[in-house]
């Protein structure tokens, strides 16, 4: 199986974007090629660990992954964001789950759900209802409300699964440019991508590919805390949250259904809101400022607005007749 690599970066985490090339060219199988897409505007840094080129591209988390990767003739991609390191045989514990498994992507469980502490579980199930599962049928399965839950006991190498973690995942690369992840760089308008690895993977699994999350292949995240860090001590937090909950949920889970299916995820989602208004409230009164619960009504209020515009209806379906007809096709 041969592979080429390609890494999103801003070139500002230079010590963690030269361990991760360094591991890379330590692997027991070597990529063929080693591309950097670097926004444009950004320093790239001044060494060179290999053969890895860069090329420049625009800026935002889904624009640095949304391309035709003409520079690229391998079958399969390795998409790496700049903060992963690999150990040696990664790749190949990878390819091997991707051959047992028949996946047309399998990405990494870098963060790593299963093993938060309790009190980080409950956390992430009061502050944005992402639950943990005991069924053993998916790694990460999306839900209509737009939450997803998460495996608790992991017992296999790699699990199927309806989205995943973004930093790092190996692509068959005709199925990846079949999914059109251009028709979702409205993303990047908002400022922060927040979501774009849900709205990324479910668009493959809602399509009729095949998505395995891989639990054990020795990739681990180095600094991916930094860009959450950010986001999080920005005063537009609570905006974005709430317009780019609104219109994922609205692209991922409402237009995609019918029906009674409809009308179950405008309840569940309806449910979801309230609840984030009562938290957004309540950090309001912490803070004795208004401005959170502002911000999140007016997230909401935009979301909705958005995708009524003529500028979202001319977006192409989330799930797509062609893009299906696409991935049949090439399976045969």
């Amino acid at each position: 199986m041969n592979y080429s690599v390609a890494i999103r970066t801003l070139g500002t985490s230079v010590e963690s974007l030269r361990l991760e090339l360094e591991s890379l060219h330590q692997q027991t199988i070597l990529p063929e090629k080693i591309i950097i897409y670097i926004a444009r505007g950004y320093t790239r840094p001044a060494f060179t660990v290999g053969k890895e080129e860069y090329v420049e591209v625009d800026k935002g988390m889904v624009s640095q992954r949304a391309l035709r990767y003409k520079e690229i003739s391998s079958e399969y991609i390795l998409m790496l964001d700049d903060d992963v390191v690999l150990a040696p045989d990664s790749v190949e514990r990878l390819i091997g789950q991707m051959r047992d498994t028949g996946a047309h992507c399998i990405a990494v469980d870098t963060f790593k759900n299963h093993k938060l502490k309790v009190s980080a579980k409950i956390r992430a199930a009061v502050g944005n209802l992402v639950f943990p599962r005991i069924d053993q049928k998916w790694a990460f399965k999306m839900h209509p409300n737009g939450s997803f839950s998460y495996l608790n006991k992991v017992k296999k190498v790699a699990y199927p699964s309806q989205s995943a973690a973004g930093p790092a995942a190996l692509w068959r690369k005709d199925i990846l440019l079949a999914l059109r992840f251009e028709d979702e760089k409205w993303l990047d308008n908002l400022g922060f991508a927040y979501g774009d690895d849900d709205l990324e993977f479910y668009k493959l699994h809602i399509n009729s590919g095949r998505l395995f999350v891989s639990f054990d292949c020795g990739i681990e995240n180095l600094d991916g805390k930094s860009s959450s860090a950010i986001f999080q001590r920005d005063s537009k937090r609570f905006y974005v949250r709430a317009i780019s909950n609104y219109i994922r949920w609205h692209r991922m889970q409402y237009l995609p259904r019918n029906g009674f299916h409809r009308v179950g995820a405008s309840l569940t989602f309806g449910f979801k809101m309230a609840w984030f208004g009562i938290i957004h409230l309540c950090v309001s009164m912490a803070y004795r400022n208004t401005g959170p619960l502002k911000l999140f009504l007016s997230g909401l209020v935009d979301g909705r607005s958005y995708t009524h515009s003529a500028e979202y209806k001319a977006i192409p379906p989330y799930m797509n007749k062609k893009i299906k007809e696409s991935i049949i096709g090439i399976l045969g």
